[in-house]
């Protein structure tokens, strides 16, 4: 996405990717809700709490483990004026067209758009119907879509207050500064965090309440129209909610509030470290790993960049069955990637370290299968561990081969099973270990149709629920000696 895209750090996202599914399914906890339909009137003053949010504010504080050093002034805005605030403000410029323009092209490099979407209208779009409410690092406010205290307005409210209860203990300031993988981390530790706040309000929520904002968001789920929008740049913005609680959840079974709050201290540098806790929680370190060089003929066109795991997995997934490509990255250690022109057309060059030459023959493999079904695209051994993948803008007119299911869903919908599995009481390693059987078991395809299922009695869900504590049997008696899964 764009910086400014980016800069919306403190976005309450609705669940447009995931459905109360199967990853709720599996382990299933949680009741609900109260509410005041009294319109509140914005704070204009940091002095002192809006009274009829002091109760949100209190709880937000208990739940953290931290106080707030002064209160937020907090604006509740009508839809058109909240869109305002996360939407582009008039026609991009001509160098905004042009950077637009050159995004667009390396999505189509990389087999993740084709025709001429125009970006700005779709990630307006996605803005409009995914943001509930945030938090500016920068104007030290929030903002609520909403201007009753509706129970779904009180959630969002118990989010974003956690992320201004984050910002006045650690610093948000620096989210948003460029498009390394360290900004994706860390994004994901301070969505997540208050995910989990947000979620541990619901719980207090009485019976009406939460069935209230429960009908609220899946009304808005419902609504959620973005079939124009490159599913690239959904996943993008999903990627912290996604995949951070599950993280945060491993951080919390290992110290309570105290090791969130060191990870703050000592944050995650790549969206790896994010998809396995345990690499994180380690000390396992992100190879530095060169920018891709150019030949003569080749002009760059923007600085070298962080491309990132699960942003890899996309590219690879796209073609490639989900057990090949996430088998062939998740030995990933680092990257580098740069977009260039050559004869005319926008190119892509990604390299990729390994952990070791075996784990790097694999992804050779994975990625020389890639190439293959793409117009331009090549790849060579640079040296045991690392591999340079490149690939060109086939053009607007290029249609892509029918995708496979999307391996960014599948890895998501494996994050939010183990996170379920770890409320449940399991730890993140016997979770993990559980929940790869189940989707080596039932499929990625088929385990994401089942996701869409949201009554817990039909019958492929309780069979679900009997392969994962089948899984989890067998994973804890291979963890014991005594067996293998």
């Amino acid at each position: 996405m764009t910086s400014r895209a980016r800069e919306i750090v403190a976005a309450a996202c609705i669940a447009v990717l995931f459905g109360a599914g199967v990853s709720s399914a599996v382990v299933r906890s949680g009741e609900s809700a109260s509410s005041s339909s009294a319109k509140p009137s914005p704070s204009s003053s940091a002095t002192i709490w809006d009274p009829r949010v002091l109760d949100i504010v209190q709880f937000v504080e208990r739940r953290r483990g931290l106080r707030f050093k002064h209160p937020v002034p907090l604006d509740f805005l009508d839809d058109a004026t909240f869109d305002k605030k996360v939407t582009s403000s008039g026609s991009p410029s001509v160098g905004q067209q042009t950077e637009l323009a050159n995004t667009v092209a390396t999505l189509r490099a990389v087999g993740l758009a084709e025709g001429a979407p125009n970006l700005q209208t779709a990630e307006d779009k996605v803005a409009s119907q995914s943001i509930l409410g945030l938090y500016s690092p920068k104007a030290k406010r929030v903002f609520v879509r909403g201007s009753n205290l509706t129970p779904d307005v009180r959630v969002v409210l118990a989010h974003e207050l956690t992320h201004a209860l984050q910002d006045q203990s650690f610093g948000l300031s620096h989210l948003g500064q460029d498009d390394s993988g360290a900004d994706t981390a860390f994004r994901a530790l301070a969505e997540a965090d208050a995910v989990r706040v947000e979620d541990s309000y619901v719980d207090t929520l009485p019976s009406a309440d939460a069935k209230a904002f429960e009908a609220t968001r899946a009304k808005q789920a419902k609504q959620a129209d973005v079939p124009d929008v490159p599913e690239a740049l959904v996943d993008d913005l999903a990627f912290p909610y996604v995949f951070g609680p599950a993280f945060v959840a491993t951080l919390e079974q290992q110290g309570g509030n105290e090791a969130v709050d060191r990870a703050f201290k000592n944050p995650p540098q790549s969206e790896a470290q994010i998809v396995d806790p345990q690499s994180y929680l380690h000390g396992v370190t992100v190879t530095k790993v060169p920018a891709p060089g150019l030949t003569g003929g080749q002009k760059r066109i923007e600085k070298p960049h962080d491309v990132g795991q699960v942003s890899m997995l996309e590219v690879l997934g796209d073609r490639l069955p989900f057990d090949q490509a996430w088998g062939a990255l998740e030995p990933w250690t680092g990257d580098q990637g740069l977009t260039y022109r050559e004869n005319e057309k926008v190119c892509f060059a990604g390299d990729t370290a390994l952990k070791d030459a075996a784990s790097a023959d694999a992804y050779e493999t994975a990625a020389k299968t890639w190439a293959a079904t793409m117009p331009a695209a090549s790849v060579s051994r640079l040296s045991p561990t690392v591999v340079d993948l490149r690939s060109c803008d086939p053009g607007p007119a290029y249609t892509h081969p029918v995708p496979q299911p999307s391996a960014f869903k599948t890895l998501g919908l494996r994050s939010e099973i183990i996170a379920e599995l770890q409320k449940a009481g399991l730890q993140y390693t016997l979770a993990a270990c559980a929940t790869d059987a189940l989707v080596a078991k039932l499929g990625a395809g088929p385990l994401l149709t089942l996701n869409d299922v949201t009554n817990e009695n039909d019958p492929r869900v309780i069979q679900v629920q009997r392969t994962t504590r089948q899984a989890v049997a067998a994973c804890q008696r291979s963890a014991s000696g005594s067996a293998r899964i």
